[in-house]
C-alpha cells in the first residue's frame, strides 16, 4: 500500500475500497479531517496543559507552541490520511504552506483564547477550556483553505459538497 518516494517520502494510497466508499459518501473525506483535527486538538491541549500548569509558562505564550505544534499533528495527519490520494507535495513544502494557510486559523484561534483567557472569569481560572470554542470556529476555515490551497488536488475533485448538483 505504502511505497518510499526519495523526492516526497513515504507515500500512502487509500485502499480502492475506501476511495470506492467516498466517492459514495461524500462526508468521509471531511470526517477524516475532523478526526486529525480531533487529535490536534488533543495535542494543542496536552502541550498547553503541560506549559501552563507544569511549567508555569503564562497562557498567552504557552498558546503559541500549543498552537504550532496543534497544526502540524494537523498537517500530518491530513497528508497521510485525509489527502493522502492528493498529497503530491514534498513534507516540507507542504507543511511549510499548511502552516502559511492555517495562519487564517490560528489568528481565529488564538484571538478567541486570547479574549475569553483575558477578559471571562472561566478562561482566566481554566486557560484549557478557553481552546474549544476557537477550534470548533476555525475548524471550517480551515477545512476549506487546506482542501483548497495545500491539497489542492483535492479542490479539482471534492468529496464533500455542500449541495448536490445533479
Amino acid at each position: 500500500m505504502s511505497r518510499i518516494d526519495k523526492r516526497r517520502g513515504p507515500r500512502v494510497r487509500l485502499p480502492a475500497r475506501m476511495r470506492q466508499l467516498a466517492r459514495r459518501l461524500p462526508w468521509l473525506r471531511w470526517a477524516l479531517f475532523a478526526a486529525a483535527g480531533f487529535v490536534a486538538f488533543l495535542v494543542d491541549m496536552i502541550v498547553l496543559g503541560i506549559a501552563v500548569y507544569g511549567l508555569g509558562v503564562l497562557p498567552a505564550r504557552a498558546r503559541v507552541v500549543s498552537i504550532l505544534a496543534a497544526a502540524s499533528v494537523a498537517w500530518y495527519g491530513n497528508r497521510r490520511f485525509t489527502f493522502a490520494d492528493t498529497s503530491t507535495r514534498r513534507r516540507w513544502a507542504q507543511w511549510l504552506r499548511y502552516l502559511a494557510v492555517n495562519c487564517v486559523n490560528m489568528a481565529i484561534n488564538y484571538g478567541s483564547y486570547a479574549v475569553l483567557v483575558v477578559h471571562t472569569d472561566v478562561g482566566g481560572e481554566h486557560p484549557l477550556l478557553a481552546v474549544l470554542p476557537g477550534a470548533l470556529a476555525g475548524l471550517w476555515v480551515n477545512y476549506l483553505l487546506a482542501s483548497r490551497l495545500v491539497f489542492a488536488q483535492a479542490a479539482a475533485k471534492p468529496l464533500l459538497r455542500l449541495s448536490q448538483d445533479r
